[in-house]
């Protein structure tokens, strides 16, 4: 048995999903675990067969055929698993969710695109923050209420009758402005439930032989960084992932830090070593209006030391690093580099900070490609 996981040790765009991929390819009756982070996330994987998918809800092990569990960590939006358990190549197996998983709802949603506070900062306008807020002052749902859906209802009128109101007028946002049909979110809640098993521990882990946590967004946006209020609300580094396993008797794991040749940073917020590379087209990060402009800047070694460095340190727990390296193959694809020196001296350098790593990857736009350095 064993566990492995997959971290993004920058500002999210490291290339987990083809990290998560490529374990769940090479490794046997595996389980992909959603540790942290909601469908905001755009982990894509592409395959040599043609097949290529940006996961948002579900665990990028699916096109492997793995299941996926949705821990109590994982923001749910029922919209977003609905349009991608239908149109992922191949049908998904089977999705476990924890029943303490947060639930967010339209209200979270507009909230978050109406807020002009959040426009450039680097919000997906998916309502991750505002979810975290309203269940934090008292008006909780999760997804334990998408199978009681008259249930659900009370709630979510006592969000519009109360919360509503006043975090409105906190953000300065017009409520009169939300329009949407709350029984279609309500028809989306209950097709989800038929379409998902719940769980209350995590005992249905210790079925399969490996498990594989993929994490969301990265390291420089964890919700304790020193780049606070520029964050998520989640936890980003291995803490989840750990909590989970120590639940269930497990001691060890292989930590897999991952990174872009280069940096990429959406909206606003600090982003060292900024300018020096000019992008190209990439067919993964399409404009969103909500999100503010995507910027690039070269890798910072030492600041990607400190965070690995920082996130190892932050458990009481046996793990096995190892480095990432995405996009190298393939980075002239969609980035323009005047003078960035990518292959042999990066290595060497990674080498040099990271003695103490297990083994350092060098992962081709698919996974089957993978090399040791």
């Amino acid at each position: 048995m064993s566990n492995h996981i997959v971290i993004g040790a920058n500002f999210g765009d490291e290339g987990k999903g083809l990290v998560t991929d490529y374990l769940a390819t090479k490794l046997d009756n595996n389980i992909v675990v959603r540790f942290n982070g909601g469908a905001q996330a755009a982990h894509t994987v592409e395959r040599e067969d043609g097949r290529r998918h940006v996961f948002h809800h579900l665990g990028s092990g699916t096109l492997a055929e793995s299941p996926t569990l949705l821990s109590e960590h994982f923001i749910h939006n029922p919209d977003a698993f609905l349009q991608e358990y239908f149109m992922v190549p191949g049908k998904p197996t089977n999705v476990f969710v924890h029943r303490g998983g947060l639930l967010s709802t339209p209200y979270d949603w507009y909230m978050n695109r109406s807020n002009s506070a959040t426009k450039g900062h680097g919000t997906c306008g998916m309502g991750i923050n505002e979810t975290v807020t309203r269940c934090v002052a008292g008006y909780k749902t999760t997804i334990e209420d998408i199978f009681n859906t008259s249930k659900l209802l009370k709630k979510l009128n006592k969000i519009r009758d109360e919360y509503v109101p006043k975090r409105a007028k906190e953000l300065g946002i017009d409520e009169e402005q939300f329009h949407f049909d709350i029984d279609d979110y309500l028809d989306d809640c209950e097709l989800m439930s038929r379409l998902v098993l719940p769980v209350s521990n995590y005992n249905v882990l210790k079925v399969f032989d490996n498990i594989i946590f993929e994490g969301a967004q990265g390291l420089l946006l964890d919700e304790y960084h020193y780049y606070f209020p520029h964050v998520t609300r989640s936890r980003t580094g291995v803490h989840n992932a750990v909590e989970i396993l120590k639940s269930i008797g497990h001691e060890k794991a292989e930590s897999h830090y991952v990174t872009r040749t280069h940096l990429t940073r959406h909206g606003n917020g600090p982003l060292p070593f900024e300018g020096g590379v000019e992008p190209k087209f990439d067919a993964t990060n399409e404009h969103n209006p909500n999100q503010g402009t995507l910027r690039f800047a070269n890798l910072n070694i030492p600041l990607l030391y400190e965070s690995i460095s920082n996130d190892r340190k932050s458990v009481d727990f046996l793990l096995e690093p190892s480095l990432m390296l995405t996009w190298g193959n393939h980075v002239n694809d969609i980035m323009n580099f005047d003078s960035y020196d990518y292959g042999e001296r990066l290595s060497n350098a990674l080498e040099e900070e990271f003695p103490e790593f297990k083994q350092t990857w060098f992962m081709d736009k698919y996974t089957a490609s993978a090399e040791e350095y």
